[in-house]
Formats: structure tokens, sequence, C-alpha cells
């Protein structure tokens, strides 16, 4: 009974791991924008449909483009292929400051995409820069670091990027 509990406890935990870090890379608000797209989709249909193809049609839209559910897509199917080790490297990484502001850029970049999104109102990305990482920035490529920052940079996020990626577009 104590082995049976302790699997659920872990796979519970694998989880939240995986709806975490989801959370924290740009998928999340790419899940969102194309819900909210489906949303619109759905909303701007041509009045003249009949009512049995309007209300099919929306069903279809909600059915398979609900956030939950292809929130709850992914996560099944990033969580068999990360291990505890990864998520905690992955979600780490995600949580920095620099991890946020790529999800944040990549979400802005998606979210542009289409005219109707709302992400810009909810996350505005025109900030004045910040003059620390300026020369942060400028000191590594007068000193020739920059590619061996980019490495490293490409080398700590690869599977999770990689593993991420792939369940876009199953």
């Amino acid at each position: 009974m104590f082995i049976l509990f302790s699997c659920d406890v872990n796979a519970a935990r694998n989880l939240n791991s995986v709806r975490q870090l989801i959370q924290l890379t740009s998928l999340d608000n790419i899940l969102r924008t194309d819900a909210e797209q489906a949303g619109l989709m759905s909303d701007q249909m041509p009045e003249e449909l009949p009512a049995q193809l309007r209300s099919g049609v929306r069903r279809a839209i909600d059915m398979n483009l609900d956030y939950n559910k292809m929130e709850e897509a992914l996560v099944k199917s990033v969580s068999s292929r990360l291990n505890r080790a990864s998520l905690d490297l992955d979600s780490r990484w995600w949580a920095s400051s620099s991890g946020r502001e790529i999800a944040k850029a990549e979400s802005s970049i998606y979210a542009s995409l289409s005219a109707d999104s709302t992400f810009e109102a909810y996350n505005p990305t025109a900030q004045p820069a910040d003059a620390s990482n300026a020369v942060l920035v400028d000191e590594l490529v007068a000193t020739g670091k920059f590619p061996d920052f980019v490495s490293g940079l490409l080398q700590s996020t690869g599977e999770s990027r990689l593993c991420l990626l792939s369940n876009l577009d199953p």
C-alpha cells in the first residue's frame, strides 16, 4: 500500500513540475494565444451559417483547442520524456531573469502573429534598456567570450528545448 501511495505522490509531483516548466517557458503563452484565437474564430463565423452547423463548429473548436486540454496533453507528453533532475535544472534556468526574458520575447513574437492577441496588453515588452546588461554584453563581445556564453546557454537548455518543441506539433 505504501509503495502504491509513494508512486502516486511521485507521479503527481512530476506532473506538477512539468506544468511549472511549461508555465515558465513561452509554451504556456502560446497555448493561451491559440485558445484565444480559437475563441475569436468561432465568434467571427458568418451569421448566414445554419445554427446547427455554427454550434457544431463551435463545439469542435472548443473541444480541440481548449487551453486546459492542450496543456494537459503537453504535460503528459513532456512528463514521459524528462526525468526529475532535468525538470529541476531546466525550471531553475527558465525561472532566471534570462530565461524569463527569453520566454517573454518568444511569447511576444508568437502573439504578434495574431492582430487580436491580448498578450501585449498584459505583458508589455517595451522596457528601458538596462545599462548593467548593456555593459555586460559589450564586455562579453569585446573579450571574445560571447560564443562561449551562447554555447553554454544552448547546451544547458538543449534537452528541454528539444523536448518541448517536439511536443508542439504532435
